[in-house]
């Protein structure tokens, strides 16, 4: 998972110097999917179910952030037709608009999951406070999650943070829609248990690998979030994700 890492730091900085207006959210995915290739990515990242596979890529520009879908997750887009209504589409990506990339990494079998905000030019003062309040989230988490904490106090932890920051209505999902998760387990599949969730009793173990992804989705404005990976140790937790937690400027 750590040779993954790399591989995900390494593409996530092939974004940041490759990133130009113009370009569809479809095109530059296949643009860094493909430069991925070359560092081992093996394509297809394994799902939930056995034998599922999915896509690597997630990409929502702009307004596309701020759509309903029926995707299980506090974002959707649009994708390319009603066919595939969720992830990248054909919209254009804009100079000064907030960009959510989260791409998936899968090498010799093992994946990393991470999600990190971009920005051609200078990011408006909402979008980059959200972006800067799902790092603090992300944080808070870490220092939290050690042995024997129990499940739903991460997720507890991360709503009372999301409403401290006045971020809360807008906190993983729109109102109604949701997700009752801020992380999940990850390793051999994209999405393994733990989950990490709401009312969920099961304690954090050492060994325990986890995506921590906190997400806000502003109405038809913009998706603000991270996620990045965590390796629970004999005595606390620390990030697999090699990728700096950062907004890459470009």
């Amino acid at each position: 998972m750590e040779k993954a890492a790399i591989v995900s730091k390494q593409t996530f900085a092939f974004m940041e110097s490759s990133l130009e207006p113009g370009i569809s959210e479809m095109a530059f995915c296949g643009m860094f999917e493909a430069f991925a290739r070359t560092l081992g990515h093996s394509g297809k990242l394994m799902g939930r179910h056995y034998r599922s596979a999915v896509y690597p890529f997630h990409l929502l520009s702009g307004k596309n952030g701020g759509l309903a879908g029926g995707l299980d997750s506090p974002l959707c887009g649009t994708g390319v037709s009603n066919a595939f209504p969720f992830g990248a589409g054909t919209k254009l990506i804009k100079e000064n608009e907030p960009i959510l990339i989260d791409f998936g990494t899968i090498v010799d079998g093992y994946h990393i999951d991470e999600t990190r905000m971009f920005v051609l030019g200078k990011m408006p003062e909402k979008e980059h406070s959200a972006s800067l309040a799902s790092i603090e989230i992300l944080h808070a988490l870490l220092d939290k999650m050690a042995p024997g904490i129990v499940i739903e106090e991460i997720f507890e932890t991360a709503v009372k943070i999301s409403k401290n920051q006045r971020f809360g209505k807008q906190f993983l999902g729109l109102p109604g829609l949701k997700s009752k998760f801020i992380g999940h387990g990850i390793g051999l599949e994209l999405v393994e248990n733990p989950i990490l969730a709401k009312n969920k009793k099961a304690i954090l173990k050492p060994g325990m690998i986890l995506a921590l992804e906190p997400k806000f989705i502003f109405e038809h404005q913009f998706a603000a979030g991270i996620e990045s990976v965590v390796h629970i140790t004999e005595t606390g937790s620390r990030f697999l994700s090699a990728t700096e937690n950062k907004i890459f400027t470009c």
